[in-house]
């Protein structure tokens, strides 16, 4: 579910997702926000747009997702 951000100075243009995690999830993700010194929303960010960037180089598709094609889904969320 996807929610706009309406806090703070900047966030007009910024949009806030809602992520649910396991509790192994949960525990890996902040044991490498710890060694990485960065913050949860940090390593989410990071992680959407490594993601991204691979899906416009058509360097493969998107994980879980039966075979669909990075740019079909860029088509059907515009």
């Amino acid at each position: 579910m996807m929610q706009q951000g309406g806090r703070g100075a900047g966030m007009a243009d910024k949009h806030r997702i809602t992520v649910n995690l396991d509790d192994d999830e949960y525990q890996n993700l902040q044991r490498l926000a710890l060694e990485a010194d960065r913050s949860l929303a940090w390593l989410g960010r990071r992680a959407i747009c490594d993601l991204i960037e691979r899906c416009d180089k058509g360097e493969g598709r998107v994980p879980g997702l039966r075979v669909v094609p990075c740019d079909k889904l860029r088509r059907s969320a515009q």
